[in-house]
Order: structure tokens, then C-alpha cells, then sequence
């Protein structure tokens, strides 16, 4: 099948896609975001683009009139690509990402910056699940050949009071190189238990003493957009920020038309792609901005509402729409990033915010949190 070019003015983005590709498609692949909150079905007529050279098949709609299709107008949604084809897209018909970096900017930073971070630290919101913590071991020896774990976990107990203490399969492939880099001096990410009797978790490794770079992600999966934070877990400060647009808008603006789409074949595993795509993105972008390697990160903490976290974690939201309204569940247990699709690191793990109901969710709870509103007497 031949493959043909598609160039996107004025953004001058272009991608190849074979024959028959859907225009609208072959837009969210080059990474233009066109307006479609029908989710393509064409009732919407919001994705409207101006075929400027070469030509498409279809794209026609009674949503258009004749004078627009004889200035080239066609529906992206409906139209497919027959050849190379110059296609220029409305401002009307274009979500623009750049607008979403505002909310970064400093007047908007500052709203972050005037929590009282020391009195959500008093009130114990503020506590991270991890640590680093540094040791200073003793080499091996003829005589003294106990294996790395044993002389480790001895050294974690006896220097740090540390107990309870169990190493993840990641950690175990970096620690015989690591210690030895600097002279078996390291540092231990040390992962805590969310309930009570359960094992402390070494999750990390690192040589020398790195206490100092202590960070983690805060990702806020919108049913619109994506945003994300490093935060510096020592000061609590956002240390770089990036949002998108939710890949998820090609397949419509809201959850409703969301979840209609999830419960057909296919639908869910296009949506689950679409936010993790983004999230991704989002992910690498932020992480680039601070000069964070990815390493560094011992987890990431996600909010989002009931449907747009089902979907992360591509547990089909279909019941949240029909009666009695009931999700998956409101609580999910802290699992490894990269098990839900998330490319950061092999032992970074995922910590959900908890929802309510099925349209109470996990972005509220964080938002109540953060602002302090459950302090109010009138709340």
C-alpha cells in the first residue's frame, strides 16, 4: 500500500500514512489537535479543515455549506487521504497545546506557592512515601564474604534502625555494580508501606550520597488535559511543570461519549493508548525541563476523576454510565509505574488518588486537599 504525505498548515507539521488513513487521525499522529467532540462521527462538524493542495476522499457533510466545500472545506473526521495532500486548519477547528504552558506561568505558579506548605506539613498531609537514606559499608573480604543483600540489610538495621525491609527484583539487578562504584558507599530509596505490618520496600540504589535529590512526580489526568509536576520532595516546590491536551479529545470531549466509546470492541485499548500517549509526553518533557534523569523518580502520583482513572488504568468505565452509577472501585493499591504503561523507570511506583463515587473523584479529593478546604468550618 503506498504511503502519502500530509502537511498541516500553518503549524508546517507533516507525517507519512498509507492510503485510506482517516485525515483526522493522520492530524493527532503529526500532533496537531483538531476540535472533534462528536468523536468522529461527523454530527459535530467541528473539524473543519481547508484542503489547500492535492485532494481527499470524502469529508463532505451537510454540515458544510456549498460555498465552504467550493473553498475546499471537508470534515477531517470524514475524510481520508488519497494522495499527498496540503491540508491548512482553521483557528476555529484547532486546540492549541501552548495555551496549557500558562498555567506554569509565574502569576499562576504563585497561586501554588501561597498553600501554607508548613502547616499542610503540621497536619500531616505532606509526609512522602519514601527515603533516601545513606550507608556506609564495610567491603567484603576473605574473611568477611557475607553476599551484598545480607551486608546491606545488616548495615540498614544496625546504622538507621532499620527494619522489615524487602528488596524489589530492579533493586536486586542494580546493587552488586552500584556498591561497588564508591567504594560500597550508597544510597537506599526506601519505599514505605501505605497500611501498617507491611515490609519497607528498597526500590532504588544509587552510589555515593544523593540524599540531597530527592524528587517525585504529581500528574493531574484531566478529561481535557494532562498536567504534570517534579517536585522536589525536600521543599515541596513544583520544580518544572507541562500540560497537553488528553489524547483522548480526538474520541470526544467528554466522559459520556468517552465511556460509550470504551464499551465497543477495541474502544477501551484506543483510549487506555491515547492518555498514556500524552502522559508519556507530558512525562518526558517535564522530567527533560528540570534535568532530572528518570532514574531519580521512586514514584508518581496520579489524580484524576473516576473515568479518566479507569481509563489510565484500562479498567472499562461502562458501568459508571448505566444505573446504579457504580465504578470499579474508589481505592487502588500503589502499583509499578511501568505496569500501567507509564515509561519512567523499572521501580517507580504509581500512587492513585482515592475517589469518592463515580462522579467524585480522585482530582477533587487532591483538590480539596491542596486548598486547604477541608480546614474551613463552612466546608
Amino acid at each position: 500500500m503506498a504511503d502519502y504525505q500530509v502537511v498541516f498548515k500553518p503549524y508546517d507539521k507533516s507525517i507519512r500514512v498509507p492510503a485510506g488513513t482517516n485525515l483526522l487521525r493522520a492530524a493527532m499522529e503529526a500532533g496537531v489537535h483538531i476540535n472533534a467532540s462528536c468523536g468522529g462521527s461527523g454530527s459535530c462538524g467541528k473539524c473543519r479543515v481547508v484542503i489547500t493542495e492535492g485532494s481527499v476522499e470524502g469529508g463532505l457533510s451537510a454540515r458544510l455549506r456549498d460555498d465552504e466545500i467550493a473553498q475546499g472545506y471537508r470534515l477531517a473526521c470524514q475524510a481520508t487521504v488519497v494522495g499527498d495532500v496540503t491540508v491548512t486548519v482553521p483557528l476555529e477547528s484547532t486546540v492549541d497545546a501552548s495555551i496549557l504552558d500558562k498555567r506554569a506561568a509565574p502569576r499562576h505558579t504563585a497561586r501554588v506557592k501561597a498553600f501554607d506548605f508548613e502547616s499542610i506539613k503540621e497536619q500531616g498531609f505532606f509526609v512522602p512515601p519514601v527515603e533516601k537514606i545513606f550507608v556506609d559499608l564495610p567491603a567484603p573480604t576473605a574473611a568477611d564474604h557475607e553476599p551484598d543483600l545480607t551486608r546491606l540489610i545488616n548495615a540498614l538495621r544496625q546504622q538507621h534502625d532499620e527494619h522489615r525491609l524487602s528488596p524489589d527484583l530492579p533493586f536486586m539487578r542494580k546493587l552488586p555494580d552500584t556498591l561497588r562504584r564508591n567504594d560500597f558507599k550508597s544510597t537506599v530509596t526506601v519505599l514505605r508501606p501505605v497500611r501498617d505490618g507491611r515490609s519497607n520496600r528498597l526500590v532504588n540504589i544509587e552510589a555515593g550520597d544523593t540524599r540531597g535529590r530527592l524528587f517525585a512526580l504529581a500528574v493531574d489526568i484531566g478529561t481535557t488535559t494532562v498536567f504534570g509536576q517534579v517536585v522536589d520532595l525536600h521543599t515541596g516546590e513544583a520544580v518544572a511543570q507541562h500540560g497537553d491536551f488528553n489524547g483522548q479529545i480526538r474520541f470526544g470531549e467528554d466522559v459520556i461519549t468517552r465511556i460509550t466509546l470504551a464499551e465497543k470492541p477495541g474502544g477501551l485499548e484506543q483510549l487506555n493508548q491515547a492518555v498514556l500517549d500524552t502522559t508519556n509526553k507530558v512525562i518526558a518533557r517535564i522530567l527533560a525541563q528540570a534535568k532530572v534523569d528518570p532514574e531519580e523518580i521512586p514514584t508518581v502520583t496520579i489524580a484524576g476523576n473516576t473515568t479518566m482513572t479507569q481509563l489510565l488504568l484500562k479498567i472499562n468505565p461502562r458501568y459508571i454510565r448505566h444505573s446504579p452509577y457504580v465504578p470499579a472501585a474508589t481505592l487502588y493499591p500503589p502499583v509499578r509505574a511501568r505496569t500501567i504503561g507509564l515509561e519512567i523507570n523499572d521501580h517507580a511506583r504509581a500512587l492513585v488518588f482515592p475517589q469518592v463515587s463515580s462522579y467524585v473523584g480522585g482530582d477533587i479529593v487532591a483538590g480539596v486537599m491542596g486548598s486547604g478546604m477541608y480546614r474551613s468550618a463552612e466546608t
